[in-house]
Parts: C-alpha cells; structure tokens; sequence
C-alpha cells in the first residue's frame, strides 16, 4: 500500500494555506522595512542638503546613491526573502513546536508517510509493520485535524508591520502634498529629486553677474572683472564675499572687493590674462552659488587694417596708402578709406572719436569685411566728398578706436586703433635775395632777384609784391602798392604740376616811375592751387632807396675807397713780409751752428708761410667787392648814362673797373702770390736739408718784390680811377644841376595866366 494515498487532502489543503500566510507576512515584512528606509533616507536627504547646501554635482550623486540604495534594499529585502520560505517539514517543526500536545505525532505521521513536498522517504523502516506504520500516521494526523496552522505566525509582528506600512505610505502621501503646498518641501523636491535651481530660504542671496545657463564666455587672454552682488532680497548684505576657484588639479579661494555701488552689495573680482578654462562659484554669508564654468572663446580682432586718402582734386595726385597706425597726416579736403577684415563674423563694427560713433558697413555677406569713408570738412568740388559731409562722415583729427562685436555679443579685447590729424594746405616757401644790388639803386634800375619757390602740390603763379613812398607822402597816407607778374613764367596750371622752382627773376624799375628820394620795399609772391585763393607764401622783404645817378655814383667811390685801403693794407703785409725774410737771412748768415738755428726759426718760416696764403685771400676778397661793383653799375644802367655824357667806352667806370683793377689783381692772384707761397715752402725745405739755402731765398726775394710792384701798379689804378670819378660825378652834377636850372626856369616864364594848358599838350611844338 503506497503511503502517499494515506495523507489527508486536508492537511495538504491547511499547510498550503500557511504557506501562503507565511508568503504575505514575509512581503509586509519586507515592505515596510524597505519603506522605512526610504522615509529615511528621504529625511537624511533633506537634512545634509539643507544644512550644507549641496551643488549640483553633489545632489546629483546623492539621488543616484539613494536610488540605488532604494534598489538594492528592495532586492534585498523584499524578493529575496520571498524566494527563501523554509520547506514543508521546517513548518511542520514550527507547528508542532506551538502545539506540544501532539508529542511530535504530526512529524512522525510526515516523516513515515510520503507527505508532497516532503523530504522524507515513502518506504517502512525496516522490520516496522504496515499496520504499525498506518496506525502512526492515522494517529498525527487526526491529533492535528482541528489545529489552527496560522497560529505559527506572529501576528502581533505583521500587524506592526502592517501599521509600519501605512505609516510609511502615509508620510509618502504626505510628502507629495506637502512638495505641492510647502516652500521648505518644495525646495527639497526641486533640488534632490529633480536637480533644479531652487534655493534655501536664507538671510543672503548672491548673484553672479554674466552667467548663462551656469556657463560664463571670456575672452582668451583678456583680462575680466567678475561682478558678484548681494541681492536686494538679502537680508543681510554685509559680508565678506569671496570667490572658489577651481583649475585643473588646483583650488584657491580669492577675496572679492566691494566696489561700494548699490549699497556695497557690489562686489568684484579680476581675473587676469585668463589663458586657461576653469570653474568657480561665490560664497558669503549663509550662501553659496552653483559651480560656473568658464568657457574661453576668442575675441573679434582686426587682420587687417587699410587706410587709403584722397587727395582734393587740385593737387592732381594720386590716391595714397597709409602704413600703420599713424598718427597719420591728412591734408584737408580730402577723404579717408577705413577698410577692415576681421578673424570672424561681426554683428557690428564701429569707430570711436571724440566726436561720437561712426558705423561701419559690411562689404559683403561674410560680414568679416567692413568699410567707411571719412571726408574732412572743407569744400571739394567732389560730389561724393559733399555726399559725406552731409551724412556726417565727417573726418576730424584725433584717435579712432575700433569696437567690433561679435555675433554672440562679445567684444574686441585688443585695442584697435589709429590717429589722424588733418593738416592745412600750407602756402608756398619762398626765399629771395638781390644779386648785385645794394641798399641804393638809381629809379630804372634792373633788379636781378634769385628766388626759390617750393610748394607740395604744385605752383600756379609768381610775382612781384611792391610798395613805395615818395618824399612828399605823409606817414597818414597809404603807400603806392603795385603787383608785377614774371615774365618768364614757366607754371603750367595742369598735370605735372611744378612743385619746386629756383631761378633768377629781373624786376625792372623804369616802368614805376619812380623819383629820387622814394623808398621801396617789395617781395616774390608765389601762389598754388588752391581753391580758395589763399594759398600764397611770401619772401622776406627786401628794401630799397631811390637815388639819383649821381648820389649812387659818390656811394660807389666811396666804397672804391674802401677797397682801395684794403688794397693798400694788403701791399704792406707784403713788403713786411718781404723785411721779416731779409732779416731772417742776415740772421742765418751770422749763425754758427745750422742745425740749432734752423730748429728756432721753423715756427717764423711756417707763420711767414700762412700769411703769404692769407694775402692771396685778402686780395681775392678786393677783386670780388670789384666785381659786385660791375654788376651793380650794370643793372642801375649806369654805364648807359655815361654814354649819353658822351664820355669815351675806355673811361667808363665799368672798363676802368674791369681793365685796371680787376683783372691785374686776379692775374697777380694766379701768379706771384701762389709762386711766393711756393718758394716760402722750399726755403722752409731747404732749412731743413742745409742744401742751396741761399738761392731759395733769393728766388722767394725776387718774387715778394715782384708782387710789391704790381700792386703799387693797382693802386696808382685805384687812385687814378678813383681821381677820374671825381671828377666826372662833379661834372655830371653840374651838368645835372644846369638842366633842373634851365626847367626851373622855363618853368617859372611860362604865362599859365594866359590860358588853361589842359588838353594843349599836343598843340605847341617843343
């Protein structure tokens, strides 16, 4: 008989059932150990977060350890223990321990019957009988039908649990309530749960400056003052307010200054030559700001940078480049090409000046290239330099400085910049200077004057600028002015302009009319192309006095005089010089010893020898003072008014100049002077060497009196030229003073009381 069949299905049925209890308890048990734990870590969440802060990163990390703290626990102590209930036969020892009664007749029933689930065998024990085996599993379990199973568990326990539960679900539902209704729970649920923003109620509250999105740009290599302020929520707003920076592997923590605006909730910090990405976060007071990354980006900066100037259209010149940042010179009137490129895409660029802001234009769709045209303010005969004038690109002198934004609004951290100063179109150089005339000249002189004009764009016109007084003037009465143009004028007025000119201009005096006694003054003008006419430069001025012939001609002996004592004081340095070398050669005779006497007098032979040389300027400088009187006989005209005395071509004062004095004074100037210079440096060699002394002397001897007696030739020319002046200036007076006399008179017996002699010129034969 198999032992199976013998169990009853009631007992099968009733340890089923506990089984299932036993399943239930175990999962409220697990529960409500698990929703313990996660009420707990909840409130131990709330707890360090409120108290310490945490930042994102650390809440980050708290949640993701809660949750799998909360996971793990579930495993561990809810599905776990339900997949480890013990066996049949560990409740059976459960049941008969609660019920003692049985006497362990239930465990004997199981263990010799074939029990489902069992781990008993289904075979007698050996040597039992089946009746005696049958009769002990009848006897369990019949002493075990009326038994309550579920009285094993600890109902006490479960209900604990149970209320465990339910209290856990209730603060659950609590909490959900309250992150909906409470500021304190619904700051938590933000922070912890889903990472937000939100902040602890606190006394301070900072505000980084900048920030967007906890992420803040700075240009690389910029320098970037940081901004840090206590909001005005705070209520307590004086603290000390510091920043954490974070560098790689490094972390420093840099003291911010108030800046003392708004309160002295301001504060700053510099962050110098930034190079490098970092983070940091501000602390003061009771609070503490998130972690701000700082991203490097680069700065709009200029590649390239040209200035192009046009010149006004009068000066016929090319549009010119200008290297650099200057400052850079600018004529006036012309206009200035501002083209710039840049590293990368600009929403704008604009030029600073004191003046205001000028914008920029792109030039095409890469908005990396910009330009301007810039006009300075005096009138053009350009439309499109008027066109700029009145949009108010105005080009004035000074700094302009470049600010270029990018398209994500940073700007340019390298100062850009160049300088202008727009100058004015300055007049003509001029520099002049008479040529053979001196402060007399007679009134139909000829005026040689040596001029020098220089402008930068180009000459149009020269002239003469004359003003005189006559002897009867008042000093209350204007002067006479008169302008007199260059006849030989060679200014073209287009392209290529002459920009510099150095030649001789004769001013003619005859056509002035002017009288003896008349002082005259004038100057060279030279006038460019500008066009508002002003462009006139002017020589110094050069003065004049208007004599007769022959106050010019007492004016010119008198100089003759003194050219003639120089002449003369020339002629007695020589014979001097002539005694100094016969003394010295008495001297050299009665000496014995040559040697010790040629040592001493080296010095004398050397000095001799350096006025020899001297005296063949002083003569030169005579022959040259000569030669200026020529040109100045010349352009007073005086040699003319000689012939018209009827005095003969080889007394003239210009053939008596030329043929007696200067001409011998410069042959001897060639000659004898420059042989003496040399036979003084062989008798000086001739010392030295002891050898043929005597006839080097004598040759230098022979010459110094050669040079005596030519110029005491000159001077008998000088005094005899000058004897002959005399005598024609008087006769030439004289003469002069008979023809004033003879109109003095006809002047006087002229009967004006007969008739009115105006418009009668013509009438009467002279």
């Amino acid at each position: 008989m198999n032992a199976k069949t013998r169990i009853p299905a009631s007992f099968t049925q009733r340890l089923r059932e506990l089984r299932r209890q036993l399943l239930g308890w175990t999962a409220v048990r697990g529960v409500s150990r698990w929703l313990t734990l996660i009420v707990g870590i909840l409130l131990v969440d709330m707890i360090v977060d409120r108290m310490f802060s945490m930042d994102l990163i650390q809440r980050t990390i708290l949640l993701v350890a809660m949750i799998a703290a909360a996971i793990g626990f579930f495993f561990w102590r809810v599905i776990r223990p339900l997949f480890m209930l013990p066996t049949d036969r560990a409740l059976i020892y459960e049941i008969e321990s609660k019920h003692p009664q049985l006497g362990e007749s239930l465990l004997t029933a199981t263990q010799l019957g074939a029990l489902e689930g069992s781990d008993a065998g289904s075979a007698n024990p050996k040597g039992v009988s089946n009746d005696l085996v049958a009769a002990s599993i009848e006897k369990g379990f019949s002493q075990s039908a009326d038994l309550d199973f579920g009285s094993v568990l600890n109902d006490g326990k479960r209900r604990s649990y149970l209320v465990r539960v339910a209290l856990a679900l209730l603060l659950l539902v609590g909490l959900g309530v309250g992150v909906l209704t409470s500021t304190f729970l619904g700051t938590w649920f933000n922070r912890n749960v889903l990472l937000g923003d939100a902040q602890w109620p606190r006394q301070t509250y900072l505000q980084i400056a900048g920030v967007n999105d906890g992420l803040l740009q700075i240009p690389r290599g910029a320098d970037h003052r940081q901004v840090v302020e206590i909001t005005e929520d705070s209520r307590v707003s004086d603290v000390l307010v510091s920043l954490e920076i974070e560098n790689g592997e490094t972390r420093m923590i840099q003291p911010m200054k108030s800046t003392g605006r708004s309160g002295g909730r301001e504060h700053v910090f510099v962050f110098h030559n930034v190079s490098a990405p970092f983070r940091f976060r501000a602390s003061g007071g009771d609070d503490v700001t998130p972690w701000v990354d700082v991203e490097l980006v680069e700065p709009p900066a200029l590649i390239d940078l040209q200035l192009t100037t046009t010149l006004p259209s009068y000066t016929a010149a090319q549009p010119q480049s200008l290297m650099g940042s200057g400052p850079h010179s600018i004529l006036e009137g012309s206009s200035l090409n501002v083209a710039i490129a840049t590293n990368k895409e600009l929403s704008s660029a604009v030029l600073n000046h004191d003046s205001g802001q000028l914008v920029l234009q792109p030039v095409d769709e890469s908005k990396k290239n910009f330009a301007i045209t810039l006009t300075s303010e005096v009138s053009s005969d350009s439309d499109s330099q008027s066109a700029n004038l009145d949009s108010g690109l105005v080009l004035r002198g000074g700094e302009y400085q470049f600010v270029l934004t990018d398209t994500s609004g940073l700007a340019n951290v390298r100062k850009s910049k160049f300088g202008v100063s727009v100058k004015q179109d300055k007049p003509p150089t001029v520099r002049a200077s008479l040529l053979g005339i001196s402060g007399l000249v007679v009134p139909n002189a000829m005026l040689p004057t040596a001029f020098e004009a220089v402008d930068e764009y180009g000459l149009r016109s020269l002239r003469f600028a004359s003003q005189w007084r006559t002897p009867d003037m008042t000093d209350a009465d204007p002067p006479v002015s008169r302008d007199i143009a260059f006849t030989s004028n060679r200014l073209p007025e287009s392209s290529p302009l002459v920009s510099e000119i150095d030649e001789v201009e004769v001013l003619d005096l005859q056509p002035l009319g002017l009288t003896p006694g008349a002082s005259l003054r004038f100057v060279v003008e030279a006038q460019d192309f500008q066009p508002s006419g002003e462009g006139i430069g002017r020589s110094s001025e050069l003065l004049l006095r208007i004599v007769t012939p022959e106050e010019l001609r007492a004016d010119l002996l008198r100089r003759e005089v003194e050219q003639r004592k120089a002449f003369l004081n020339a002629r007695d340095q020589q014979v001097d010089m002539r005694g100094e070398l016969e003394e010295w050669l008495a001297a050299w005779s009665e000496n014995d010893s040559t040697e010790s006497f040629a040592a001493s007098q080296e010095a004398g032979l050397i000095r001799l020898l350096r006025d020899q040389k001297g005296l063949g300027t002083m003569v030169d400088r005579v022959a040259s003072r000569f030669e200026e009187f020529l040109v100045e006989v010349k352009n007073n005209r005086i040699d003319e008014s000689e012939a018209a005395a009827g005095i003969e071509p080889q007394n003239r004062l210009m053939a008596r100049f030329d043929n007696g004095i200067i001409q011998p004074i410069r042959e001897l100037d060639r000659d004898p002077i420059a042989r003496a210079t040399r036979q003084l440096d062989a008798v000086r060699l001739a010392v030295s060497s002891g050898e043929n002394l005597d006839g080097a002397v004598a040759q230098s001897l022979a010459v110094q009196q050669e040079i005596v007696e030519r110029m005491d030739k000159i001077l008998a020319a000088m005094t005899s030229s000058e004897d002959y002046q005399e005598v024609v200036n008087t006769a030439l007076e004289l003469k002069a003073d008979q023809q004033r006399l003879r109109k003095d008179i006809e002047k006087s017996l002229q009967p004006k009381d007969i008739f009115d002699e105006e418009g009668l010129e013509d009438v009467f034969d002279d």
